[in-house]
């Protein structure tokens, strides 16, 4: 089996929602160049820990990289309306040939839509049965192009960042 390595990160560039890069130094005056990065750990391409939304007490800096280093089944779902759910129905052939240990990257084209309001409103999402289906599956990873799992219009206490 040919296997390959596929980097999925989106690029950090400020004015990206949850970005901003200010210059700190520049080498004609200071003799150096030097950048302050102000991201919210929701900015671009990011993992969210057990912690995150109270599922254990793992946090992020105690999770291994090599748990990111996994066999992976993408499933195509370019395409899906906009705040759609996403459900095992969608995985087809990848539903019953994932393994435990293996993980489920879906492919939304999403992230056509990075720096528009939509990319947030009308994402499309998990269900609740599909989380279910990934837990019971002990996926190693799932992997998402929007910006998160779940519907983050429906509760926003957890946003400590309005400005962004």
């Amino acid at each position: 089996m040919m296997s390959r390595v596929i980097d999925l990160t989106l690029s950090v560039k400020s004015g990206t929602r949850g970005v901003a890069i200010e210059t700190a130094r520049v080498l004609e005056k200071d003799g150096w160049n030097a950048k302050t990065l102000h991201l919210y750990s929701h900015a671009g391409t990011h993992m969210d820990a057990p912690a995150h939304f109270g599922v254990g007490d793992e946090t992020i800096d105690a999770i291994a990289l090599d748990r990111c280093m996994v066999s992976a089944w993408i499933v195509d779902l370019v395409g899906i309306a906009p705040r759609s759910l996403i459900t095992e129905d969608h995985l087809g052939e990848a539903g019953s040939k994932i393994k435990p240990g293996e993980g489920l990257l879906l492919r939304t084209g999403w992230s056509a839509y990075i720096d528009q309001d939509k990319y947030r409103s009308e994402a499309p999402r998990i269900s609740t049965e599909l989380a279910r289906w990934c837990a019971e599956r002990r996926l190693g990873i799932l992997g998402v192009e929007q910006h998160s799992v779940a519907d983050v219009n429906i509760s926003r206490s957890y946003l400590p960042y309005t400005r962004f």
